[in-house]
């Protein structure tokens, strides 16, 4: 499982050179490697493939697994308001300084309450 999260930060970097055939590739290797883990995971909990508790086991890391994707999906919306509403109530102003050798520079303010 570690090893899988190690690696995934690598290949979204790498896709960014893919063509769409390959990324759907890499998507459907990475699906069937993280199917492969959630089964160990669940023969390691003693379960036996083909039985329902199996398949039980299975869904039940599936929804954790779906529940923190949205409990991070969460976490950035709120971050992503909390800037928004912090970037609303700013106000960004310049002034230009006059450099020794006669040039202008912009040099922009924010203040926010």
């Amino acid at each position: 499982m570690t090893r899988i999260l190690l690696i995934l930060p690598l290949l979204f970097l790498l896709t960014a050179c893919l063509s769409p055939e390959e990324r759907a590739r890499i998507r459907t290797e990475n699906a069937e490697r993280q199917r492969q883990a959630d089964q160990a995971q669940c023969r390691h909990f003693g379960y036996s493939f083909g039985t329902p508790d199996f398949s039980d086991c299975l869904f039940e890391i599936h929804k954790m697994r779906r529940e923190d994707a949205l409990k991070r999906e969460m976490e950035r919306e709120k971050r992503r308001l909390i800037e928004a509403e912090r970037k609303k109530d700013c106000t960004k102003t310049h002034t230009y300084k006059t450099l020794p050798d006669g040039t202008r520079e912009r040099i922009e303010k924010v203040y926010c309450r």
